[in-house]
């Protein structure tokens, strides 16, 4: 401060008087200070007298002006005690009692600026009452929620408790009755004298009884709040194969199917003995696997059965798996599937009827199948119940074909027949295999239309790997080792690129195409034989000739037996013609019904499938 005196070098007496004389300074300033916080907390007191009769804006409005000036106060103060513990510090160098000085100036400060933090707290706690209420309002509203669930479980014990008094009740009033008539008990179940009674001879539960109660009502609210059921600990299922679930299944079906919305049914890991199966095609539910389930089946009849029903639209957004069946040779298919649409399926079967199969089904529509039927899954079959087929796609009612599903990389192996297309449209088969059959891969009757097979293996097959007699089916990039056969009846059918060995199209086939594939693949002369109608050839190639070809290489002679002769190019494919020797007065060549004359000509005409010459 410029009222201060500089001390002089020498401790003199003149310059005693000057550390004095600041000394009397540094006072007069904290008194100063001491002023400004007394004049602080007289504000503070004020605003305090104001918060009975003054709304809240005016308040906060007057606390943030108030804290304003107070924090301008402070910070003067505090540049005051700044300054005085500088000059507090240095005067400590010439002696402790301008230390202690410089101390109390600090002490001063500290004072100022906790009164200044009191005011901005003042000015924040009525914004975090606002805040506060909201919390304590959505903690209501939680408690609220909270309560309604405790006292519907209240209300569910409450029941139980009345029923149980009711019954009590009613023992109580038997025994009244004896006695007001002036009757007498001789004897209780036998007892005489002293009798003791237990809970059996008063007919109430035991506490094992009520403890089983207990842990069963404990289950029920766990699976309340998780939306799971359990088929273990809810419907009572052994997942060790020693006691049969059968009563347990249907249960657990049958309370499924009557909840809306539905839960999902789970199943534990384990081993399921059962002799019957309940109907599980329920809409909109899941019954999954957790682990390793296998389902043991000990009927006669359809091990698991998925019916949307005889008539009717059927079920509808169903998941079923991932479940392992087995089943014996005297059941019937494993997995029986009717009007399941737009669901997922994932089965794996081990065993099942000898003349039956994997996988039956029967009018599903856009329905993903994820199928295993194998014996190599575990290196042999259940109880040696091998099925007739994999898969076998028919229909409910006409019209009513298997159609439009997916059959995501299936496995089937080792049956008389890994794929059965009856009545069937639109299916599709990604990846997977159907090899080690007896008699055929994938078998498609003439009721099998427009159905796709994408990068099947098919190989070490009995009979053929291939045995289409449908239409519009497709087959693309797949890989045969043996001979496929396009039947009598199959039209319009194509194989598009993959890999074959041999190929055999049947007298009476019409209009199929054959382009891009590799055939005699293991170059042992193996060929394609075409004894149908119009069959297109685009593009194959023969690995063991090493040459690309757009129709079957042969060449035919024409015999002319008579003028006019006409020629005719009946193949699905285009004909190279050579005209050669004798006399030629004139041809006729026809296309598309319109016909050109050509005179002079010898050499090659090329005719196109439908053209003639004249």
């Amino acid at each position: 401060m410029a009222n201060l005196r500089t001390i002089g070098v020498d401790l003199d007496r003149a310059m005693r008087n000057d550390i004095n004389y600041n000394f009397q300074q540094i006072e007069s300033t904290s008194d100063s200070t001491k002023a400004d916080i007394d004049r602080v907390e007289r504000e503070s007191k004020e605003r305090d007298n104001l918060l009975a009769g003054t709304d809240v804006d005016t308040i906060i409005q007057r606390i943030n002006t108030s804290a304003d000036n107070a924090d301008v106060q402070a910070q003067h103060a505090k540049v005051q005690g700044d300054y005085a513990k500088d000059q507090g510090d240095y005067a400590k160098q010439q002696g402790d009692y301008a230390g202690i000085k410089g101390d109390y100036a600090d002490e001063k400060a500290i004072l100022a600026n906790l009164a200044a933090a009191n005011a901005d707290n003042e000015a924040s706690n009525l914004s975090q009452l606002k805040v506060d209420a909201v919390d304590a309002t959505q903690r209501a509203n939680i408690e609220a929620d909270n309560a309604e669930q405790a006292a519907n479980e209240a209300n569910a014990a409450a029941a139980h408790a009345n029923t149980q008094g009711d019954y009590a009740k009613d023992q109580g009033d038997i025994v009244q009755n004896i006695i007001d008539a002036g009757g007498l008990v001789a004897s209780v179940n036998g007892q005489t004298g002293t009798i003791v009674l237990d809970a059996d001879d008063v007919g109430a539960a035991s506490k094992q009884e009520l403890q089983s109660l207990d842990d069963d009502l404990t289950t029920h609210k766990a699976e309340t709040v998780t939306g799971i059921l359990n088929i273990v600990t809810t419907f009572g299922a052994d997942p060790t194969g020693v006691v049969d679930s059968t009563v347990a299944f249907q249960a657990a079906r049958d309370y499924l199917a009557g909840i809306t919305p539905k839960k999902k049914l789970v199943f534990p890991s384990g081993v399921y003995r059962y002799s019957e199966s309940p109907n599980w095609a329920i809409q909109d539910a899941q019954i999954v696997a957790e682990g390793e389930v296998r389902l043991r089946y000990e009927g006669t009849g359809n091990a698991v059965i998925l019916d949307g029903g005889a008539t009717g639209a059927g079920i509808h957004n169903q998941t079923f798996g991932q479940f392992i069946v087995e089943a014996p040779a005297t059941s019937m298919n494993a997995v029986f599937a009717r009007a399941v649409h737009h669901s997922r399926i994932d089965i794996k079967v081990l065993g099942c009827g000898t003349n039956y199969a994997g996988l039956h089904t029967e009018w599903c529509v856009c329905t993903k199948f994820d199928v295993v039927v194998s014996g190599n899954q575990e290196g042999f079959w259940y109880q040696n119940a091998k099925p007739k087929y994999g898969i076998k796609l028919t229909r409910r009612n006409a019209g009513e074909d298997t159609s439009y599903c997916l059959f995501l990389n299936p496995i089937l192996e080792g049956i008389d027949t890994g794929g059965y297309l009856d009545y069937s449209l639109g299916n599709n088969f990604i990846g997977g295999t159907m090899e080690a059959c007896q008699t055929f891969g994938v078998q498609l009757t003439t009721n099998a239309y427009n159905n796709k097979f994408f990068n099947v293996d098919y190989e070490v097959n009995g009979n053929a790997d291939i045995y289409c007699d449908g239409h519009e089916n497709y087959f693309y990039g797949c890989d045969s080792d043996g001979v496929s056969v396009l039947e009598s009846s199959s039209k319009n059918n194509s194989l598009i690129g993959g890999s074959y060995s041999s190929l055999l199209v049947v007298a009476g086939a019409q209009s199929n195409l054959i382009s891009s594939i590799k055939y005699n693949r293991f170059e042992n002369d193996s060929v394609i034989s075409d004894n149908g109608t119009k069959t297109r050839f685009r593009d194959n190639y023969d690995m063991g000739l090493n040459r690309h070809e757009d129709s079957m290489p042969s060449r035919t002679d024409i015999s002319l037996n008579g003028s006019p002769f006409t020629y005719t190019n009946q193949s699905g494919n285009d004909q190279s013609i050579l005209v050669l020797g004798g006399t030629i007065s004139q041809l006729l060549y026809a296309h598309n019904g319109a016909g050109d004359i050509i005179t002079g000509v010898t050499g090659f005409i090329k005719l196109f499938p439908g053209d003639y010459l004249t």
